[in-house]
């Protein structure tokens, strides 16, 4: 980016290139921020703060491309390759999941377990004896959330999970509900291993 090299987490969900307020203070100060024309949100609803956006010249190998990026006003995040990018940028995804040791992430998830092993022991996230009473307000409309969409790429794989979790009872398919019919699925019975 104009000069700069800056890493970037690719993020399909994300539908603006976002650069947190460290990494353009540190590499893209010349740049010029205008303040920004939408406002952006977070999965929760809330609003993402932001400084502004900028257009930057990027280059990835060989291509290059004018792109716009969105200066988060927070600076614990990763820069994140948004779609806007993606479109305009062809990446080598064998190339960048070839990096990607499977090990690793076993390796790292084994010393996790023996860390904090109180974390994934039996019988946790389960209530048993609690009586709870939840009072509704008579004019209160209820209000929509849109349902996350699960990426293309990961769908076969959720199904597959879902498909074995209704296999063991762990959730059953519910099709409507008197009290809530956008109810997709409930925990049922015990957990199985």
């Amino acid at each position: 980016m104009n000069s700069a090299d800056i890493k970037f987490e690719v993020d399909t969900g994300v539908e603006l290139s976002l650069i947190p307020l460290k990494t353009y203070k540190e590499n893209l100060a010349m740049v010029t921020l205008y303040p920004l024309s939408v406002v952006l949100r977070l999965y929760d609803g809330s609003i993402l703060p932001t400084k502004g956006e900028g257009l930057v010249e990027v280059t990835q190998g060989s291509q290059q491309a004018t792109g716009r990026f969105v200066v988060e006003n927070a600076d614990f995040r990763l820069p994140l390759l948004g779609r806007d990018w993606l479109g305009k940028l062809w990446l080598n995804w064998q190339e960048l999941f070839q990096s990607w040791d499977p090990r690793v992430n076993a390796l790292y998830t084994a010393d996790w377990i023996n860390k904090f092993p109180d974390v994934v022991k039996d019988g946790l996230g389960w209530l048993k004896g609690i009586v709870a009473e939840i009072e509704l307000k008579g004019k209160v409309k209820p209000v929509f959330c849109k349902c996350r969409a699960v990426p293309f790429a990961l769908r076969k794989q959720v199904e597959e999970i879902f498909n074995s979790s209704t296999d063991c009872n762990t959730v059953a398919n519910i099709l409507s509900h008197r009290v809530a019919l956008a109810i997709s699925c409930a925990v049922t019975g015990k957990r199985q291993p």
